[in-house]
């Protein structure tokens, strides 16, 4: 079963000996709102311009989508956050939740530190980001571009990258980044392949 509105897969039916699918099932995605009523109730599908900073927390599902921006920061400290098309003004920084940013624009830095650990799917795919990215302590797994465009965009960090310390899965492919790329001491399966850096690449003790 999946949330059209995040992609995100909510449940899994298992089926039984002898059980076949005979049909599918699909609910439309909701309709987009225009922007949430204040910087903490984001919780829904917009494609308008919210002026000011956003929080997203525990419970909340905030989706941007077709043209839709947030003029200040946004700051994730729960919850679901996504971007499909939509724009970020200043800085987005994720702390706890899981997120999906698709053909994003992040006006200022993307920082994503210290989500504990679970089954979340992450993906980072067709982003631009003016400042600098880091994908640092996190237990969650992303990926970050990939060699099959028509499944994930490569992205483009116009700043440094880092992604240091993470214990999960950090897939990070065929991206561009004018400045750094440091990638330090995960203990996840970390794979880094085809990226354009445009300074000094670093692979340190990494475990896998």
């Amino acid at each position: 079963m999946i949330n059209t509105a995040t992609n995100k897969v909510v449940a899994t039916i298992p089926l039984t000996s002898g059980s076949i699918p005979t049909a599918v099932a699909i609910t439309p995605a909701p309709v987009a709102q225009t922007a949430p009523p204040s910087g903490t109730a984001c919780n829904g599908t917009y494609d308008g311009t919210f002026t000011g900073n956003i929080t997203v927390s525990n419970g909340q599902n905030c989706m941007f989508i077709s043209g839709g921006k947030i003029t200040g920061n946004v700051s994730v400290v729960g919850g679901n956050f996504g971007l499909n098309g939509a724009t970020v003004g200043s800085n987005l920084v994720i702390n706890a939740g899981s997120f999906t940013l698709t053909g994003a624009t992040i006006g200022g830095n993307l920082g994503i530190v210290g989500i504990l650990p679970d089954t979340a799917s992450n993906s980072i795919c067709g982003t631009t980001v003016l400042g600098n990215m880091k994908f640092d302590s996190n237990g969650t797994s992303v990926q970050i571009g990939s060699a099959t465009p028509s499944s994930c965009a490569v992205n483009t960090i116009d700043g440094n990258f880092e992604a240091i310390s993470n214990t999960n899965s950090a897939l990070i492919f065929d991206n561009s980044v004018a400045g750094n790329m440091s990638v330090n001491t995960n203990t996840g399966p970390t794979d880094v392949v085809g990226n354009k850096v445009g300074r000094n690449l670093q692979c340190l003790g990494n475990t896998m």
